[in-house]
């Protein structure tokens, strides 16, 4: 009885020591993830223009590794940005624009993309393609001035996300100041109340990361002096505003598929 204590004694210990130690694969060799810990690696979260949050492993060499959300593999970001729906002329230099930035022939893949801007009937297409140029320039070719001024003729669906690129921009090479400056320029240009309160709330945002409280407070309370509630709601794509003679009818907002009144009163 004392022999079997004994053995289940040891047994248990064995056992306990085998869960503290890290694991290892056959051979001796060690898993991925504990390679990753023992070399400092650790990991960031950010976006990559606006689209997407990515991991960032950064090794304890000092390398960066863009992991996506959801993919066990790496995902280099696109340089070449086109819309979802594209006539087949634009389609058609879009994709030649992509395959000359593969092949690392940048000039060529941007005079592609001004044919869409000198000619496309498509405001859609020649904003993608001033963003796509904005990112070649930059990203390729280490020309941020360039880009920078490509991604101000960036209008419509992509222009949050080019106003965003410029701050990034600024932000590389440590010149706050400039991106507060072309932000203003183009407030003062906007004419939309939903544009003028986006590109304060971008302002704020540079305030707030350069650790300016005080002036992104003072940015922020000018957002409800540009923009009312009702064109506020009327500029949320998540909310349909029913208006009649005399003010505001209503709110519904999209449950997916389905909308629910969230208010009902008129004014008198």
């Amino acid at each position: 009885m004392e022999r079997f204590c004994a053995v289940l004694i040891a047994s248990l210990a064995l056992f306990s020591l085998g869960r503290l130690c890290p694991a290892q694969e056959e051979g001796g060799e060690k898993k991925p993830e504990q390679k990753r810990r023992e070399a400092g690696a650790r990991v960031e979260v950010e976006h990559d223009g606006g689209e997407r949050r990515v991991r960032i492993e950064v090794r304890g060499d000092g390398e960066r590794r863009i992991v996506p959300f959801g993919m066990g593999r790496h995902r280099s970001r696109r340089t070449v940005i086109r819309p979802s729906r594209v006539n087949v002329v634009d389609g058609a230099y879009f994709e030649i624009a992509e395959l000359l930035v593969n092949k690392q022939e940048y000039d060529e893949a941007i005079e592609e993309l001004k044919r869409i801007t000198a000619a496309s009937p498509d405001p859609e297409a020649a904003g993608a393609a001033h963003l796509s140029m904005g990112h070649i320039l930059r990203q390729k070719m280490g020309d941020t001035e360039g880009a920078i001024a490509e991604y101000r003729q960036v209008t419509g669906r992509y222009a949050e996300t080019a106003r965003r690129e410029i701050v990034r921009a600024y932000e590389e090479v440590g010149e706050i100041g400039k991106a507060v400056a072309v932000l203003d320029e183009m407030l003062a240009k906007a004419e939309a109340p939903g544009d003028k309160a986006k590109i304060l709330s971008d302002i704020a945002e540079v305030y707030k990361k350069s650790n300016d409280l005080d002036r992104a407070i003072e940015t922020l309370r000018k957002i409800p002096t540009v923009i009312t509630y009702e064109e506020a709601m009327k500029a949320d794509p998540r909310f349909r505003v029913h208006v009649r003679e005399g003010g505001m009818e209503g709110i519904r907002v999209r449950d997916g598929d389905r909308e629910r009144p969230i208010r009902g009163k008129a004014k008198e």
